[in-house]
């Protein structure tokens, strides 16, 4: 995408997309497997979004067989 924008083939347009959580998740949890991990603990910011995505994030983690050992929230600052 960047050698189109770069070759002027995007009409002067740019756009990126953000991966859902759901997305996020799944993918974290492939990359945890592949990398052979057994167990995790999961730390997430303790704000409106973040313990969803960290529940999702556990869920994805257990069906691929990966153990969820503790859930943390933390704050900013």
């Amino acid at each position: 995408f960047t050698q189109l924008a770069a070759e002027g083939k995007t009409e002067g347009l740019w756009f990126r997309t953000f991966a859902t959580s759901g997305v996020q998740a799944a993918m974290g949890a492939k990359v945890a497997a592949d990398q052979g991990y057994k167990s995790v603990a999961i730390f997430y910011k303790n704000d409106d979004w973040e313990p969803d995505r960290g529940e999702l994030v556990a869920a994805e983690r257990e069906a691929l067989g990966i153990g969820v050992r503790g859930a943390v929230a933390r704050n900013d600052g």
